[in-house]
């Protein structure tokens, strides 16, 4: 009993003395992160919830399947790209079509995480259990990210700034919506963000280095490879490199080394997905410039779905209007594209203030620069301010931003006031807290189990039980037919005329068994988009008339979802899987 007494007072003098108190602090902190992180994932998670998110999800499930960088998602623009690079003999499309839309490093990763959740592939949907089990895999992956670039930004804020301003920091970053909302899209915003703070790490230490009197080449060889990682995520992201490597020039010396290093490791990783595009399609960035065509004469999905799109008729003017609406766009939305964090945007104040590190003074203008390509290039790709966007990344530095923001408000409070230690709590708290609004509203009841309109697994659940694995099923959401359904999926063709070449040629390596339309086109405005958008060539079979359905080839049709979806098939197969 003695014994027992002695060691119970240790315990407790150890923690009054703070040898303990620190582990339990950082275990009480890991903890509330994981609950919430939690909570994301298994409460608010309604399945992915964007095009790319869900098609680059296929195409990581087909290299782990063994298949190499391929996709199920047909595009007529890539199945004329192929047929014309290949020989005449070898004009059917082959059974595990090369994926050139898409850059690698996001599926590759993916991949890695599904090939360790094999058990999730199998589509077993129902009431119950309304998402699956694979897209929680995809989540979860892009939420482990996001967690370990915090813990980067939390590291950078203690070596630029102070501990204080790193824990406050990362609570408003955890608190901030956006960040997780792209962690359950299946976008590749929360690698790029683990890359990004990586990178900054590295200039940071490059930056230390310099002020000591020794040039930084390890440092600034890391960062060219990791900025060339970040291109192999997102192409776009070469904007930002720019601004990186046109500091280090400006900074370092040999001004020519400093940039040309990082440079060169940046383009030795890209030219590896460039000579693979190049192999498959004799273009060195394959189809991802089509992205830069949306809403110039035609949406992106637009020029996608033509075998042969006509870009003679692009002029520059088209470009310019695109250019001015998206420039004001992206200003009128700035907060909200760096996160949503508040403090986030008064960086561009910090621009005004000298701070009396040099590292940290001289940190904040290789932000802005690598800022102002970023905007460049967001501004000419262009972007969906009110979505979740392939081409957002701003986001990127919203946590950097937030660090030069939140010690900027603190050093005005420290000027206005000599003791503001209240106020600077309640400051900190209420910034908080508005930020954090966004992610409460989002756990109200009332949500639905899954994000239909327009992605409903259980009805591709059945889609891939009334077919065969080398069939066809053409699609306005082929993504998500490769991805729930585990079929081949062709995005419906611009005309009839071309969906009818590849039923007669079979072109497609299989037989094309049903058309499925779903509030994609179903739902579009009748006078505005359907009869004159994109889609007007199948507005009548849209509409599902009867003039129309049987004068298709595929005959057999019954309306799924209350009648949001329409299925056509070559025969009834939906009563033949009841028999």
């Amino acid at each position: 009993m003695a014994s027992g007494g002695i060691q119970l007072q240790s315990f407790l003098r150890a923690l009054e003395q703070g040898r303990w108190a620190g582990a339990i602090r950082l275990t009480l902190i890991a903890a509330g992160i994981l609950a919430l992180a939690l909570l994301y994932l298994l409460v608010q998670f309604r399945g992915l919830s964007t095009q790319d998110g869900i098609d680059q999800a296929q195409v990581a499930r087909e290299i782990a399947a063994g298949h190499g960088f391929s996709t199920k998602n047909y595009r007529p623009v890539e199945i004329s790209l192929f047929q014309q690079a290949q020989s005449p003999s070898q004009g059917v499309v082959p059974e595990h079509l090369p994926e050139v839309y898409h850059a690698p490093f996001q599926p590759l990763v993916n991949a890695v995480a599904l090939g360790a959740a094999r058990s999730t592939w199998a589509m077993q949907v129902d009431i119950a259990h309304p998402v699956y089990a694979a897209d929680r895999v995809i989540a979860a992956t892009s939420m482990l990210f996001f967690l370990l670039s915090v813990l980067l930004t939390f590291r950078l804020a203690v070596r630029l700034f102070d501990q204080r301003i790193a824990v406050a920091a990362a609570v408003f970053i955890l608190l901030a919506d956006q960040f997780w909302q792209f962690s359950l899209s299946g976008l590749p915003q929360m690698l790029l963000l683990f890359l990004f703070s990586l990178a900054l790490t590295c200039l940071e230490q490059a930056l230390q280095t310099k002020n000591r009197d020794r040039l930084p080449y390890v440092s600034l060889a890391l960062l060219g490879l990791i900025f060339g990682l970040m291109s192999l995520t997102q192409p776009l992201t070469l904007f930002v490199a720019i601004g990186a490597f046109i500091f280090c020039a400006l900074h370092f010396r040999p001004r020519l080394y400093a940039a040309t290093v990082p440079a060169l490791g940046c383009l030795s990783l890209l030219s590896l997905w460039i000579w693979h595009n190049y192999q498959v399609s004799h273009l060195p960035f394959g189809l991802s410039p089509f992205a830069w065509l949306h809403d110039v004469i035609n949406t992106e999905s637009g020029w996608l779905r033509r075998p042969a799109p006509d870009l003679a008729s692009i002029t520059p003017n088209l470009f310019r209007r695109r250019i001015q609406a998206s420039f004001i766009d992206q200003l009128q939305a700035m907060g909200t594209l760096l996160g949503g964090v508040l403090v986030a945007p008064i960086f561009f104040l910090t621009l005004l203030h000298r701070f009396r590190r040099p590292a940290t003074d001289s940190f904040k203008w290789a932000l802005g620069l690598m800022w102002a390509g970023t905007f460049v290039g967001t501004v000419l790709a262009g972007i969906e301010t009110k979505w979740l966007d392939p081409n957002q990344i701003h986001l990127l530095f919203g946590p950097p931003m937030t660090l030069y923001g939140l010690a900027f408000v603190l050093i005005v409070l420290n000027r206005l006031y000599a003791d503001p230690g209240v106020l600077r709590v309640l400051l900190l708290v209420g910034l908080g807290m508005i930020s954090a609004l966004p992610s409460l509203i989002g756990f109200l009841p009332g949500n639905p189990p899954v994000n239909f309109p327009p992605y409903l697994p259980s009805m591709l659940q059945n889609l891939q039980r009334w077919s065969k694995p080398n069939e066809v099923i053409s699609s306005d959401m082929p993504w998500a037919v490769a991805w729930y359904g585990d079929r081949k999926g062709l995005w419906l063709p611009d005309k009839p005329a071309t969906f009818g070449e590849y039923m007669d040629y079979q072109t497609l390596g299989g037989p094309i068994v049903m058309l499925y339309l779903t509030p994609l086109t179903r739902d579009l405005r009748y006078a505005s988009q359907l009869l004159s958008g994109e889609y007007s060539n199948w507005a009548a079979l849209v509409l599902g008339l009867d003039r129309s359905v049987e004068a298709f080839p595929l005959r057999s049709r019954v309306f799924l979802a209350g009648g949001q979806c329409l299925l056509l098939a070559d025969r009834a197969r939906w009563e033949e899987s009841h028999r």
